[in-house]
């Protein structure tokens, strides 16, 4: 016979989890990291939101290297500030979105976390759902896709959570639309080009931890891009840096200008240009 559940037990069973959220000192380690001070955010605003979304992208890169040093992408909170914040590092999805997402919420902002398939440059007809994204509603009920973890093609600021508006972003047009089987599909066009489609997406709610295996997995099977290539992308004024495997590409609104870099160059850039803190010895240099 099964056991008859009493009212606190369903209570338990069905009361969603306290969101998770940055605490006062992660926070104005945070502000300090990207490079806004407290003053700059006029409470859970849609105004502010989009200062963060674009600061976050200006100073943190999206980065995989973590995978190459033989390292553990990490997307516990007191990691994820530890190491993007104080260690000045970068990530991918998982990590940027996430770092996000705790932040937003310590500013009285609402945050869902949606799972999404990647379709931009992916010949797969059915990725897995392997992509983290938000949509964050400010306090006067605006809601708002934000995705600060999708590398060289993340939008700038977010998006307005509306259906067939297309909306200019200076190196790229954005779009969300509905897909044939009622998912959210976000597309993007370089100007002058054609739309693409980015992610889709169902508005089913994820939870942090929801995220654990499918960030396994890209760091670890042997065919993630993640874990075959190298990575980093960061937004600077005018242009989009994205690299790849020794190669830069800088995107601006009219042409994307194409440089390769040798091993010693690759150091280099990978420090001062986009700022990440690494080791002395990078591995896979010493290998080349």
């Amino acid at each position: 016979m099964l056991p008859v559940m009493g009212g606190a037990n369903l209570r338990r069973m069905t009361t969603p989890p306290t969101p998770p959220r940055a605490t006062a000192d992660q926070l104005g380690r945070y502000l300090s990291r990207v490079d806004l001070g407290p003053q700059s955010l006029d409470g859970a605003t849609g105004a502010s939101l989009t200062r963060l979304h674009e600061a976050h992208l200006r100073a943190i890169p999206f980065e995989n290297l973590e995978i190459h040093l033989g390292r553990p992408m990490r997307l516990e909170p007191d990691a994820l500030f530890a190491d993007l914040v104080d260690r000045r590092r970068g990530g991918y999805c998982f990590q940027m979105n996430e770092l996000f997402a705790l932040v937003a919420t310590a500013l009285g902002y609402r945050v869902e976390r949606f799972a999404a398939r990647v379709r931009f440059g992916n010949p797969m007809p059915m990725p897995p759902r392997s992509h983290q994204c938000l949509r964050v509603t400010d306090a006067a009920g605006g809601r708002w896709f934000c995705d600060v973890g999708f590398g060289g093609a993340s939008p700038i600021r977010p998006l307005p959570w509306r259906l067939d508006e297309p909306v200019d972003q200076q190196l790229a047009d954005y779009v969300l639309t509905r897909g044939a089987a009622d998912e959210v599909v976000v597309r993007t066009r370089l100007h002058g080009g054609d739309w693409q489609d980015m992610i889709t997406l169902t508005e089913e709610v994820q939870q942090p931890i929801d995220f654990r295996y499918a960030n396994y997995a890209l760091s670890h099977m042997s065919d993630s891009k993640f874990v075959v290539s190298r990575i980093a992308s960061r937004l600077v004024d005018g242009a989009r840096l994205n690299f790849q495997d020794g190669t830069l590409r800088r995107i601006s609104a009219t042409d994307v200008a194409v440089e390769q870099f040798t091993p010693g160059a690759e150091q280099r850039l990978l420090r001062e240009t986009f700022g990440l803190e690494l080791p002395e010895v990078l591995p896979w240099l010493a290998r080349a």
